[in-house]
């Protein structure tokens, strides 16, 4: 069976940040771009390990630094 190299729904490049407070960050682009949040992996003490976001129809991937 073939392997998708780029996923349903993903761009040939998609960015990933890595932040000091990535939710509040996830905040910001929801009310600035109107981003949806559609992943979110906490981490422990209340970290971001792993977030998606999609704007329009790209996806943004961030997480706590």
């Amino acid at each position: 069976m073939a392997v998708k190299a780029i996923p349903d729904g993903y761009h040939t490049l998609t960015p990933y940040l890595v932040c000091r407070g990535a939710a509040d960050a996830i905040a910001f682009y929801e009310k600035a771009f109107g981003a949806t949040e559609t992943v979110r992996m906490p981490g422990p003490g209340g970290a971001v390990m792993h977030a998606e976001l999609r704007i329009g129809t790209s996806i943004l991937m961030l997480g706590d630094e």
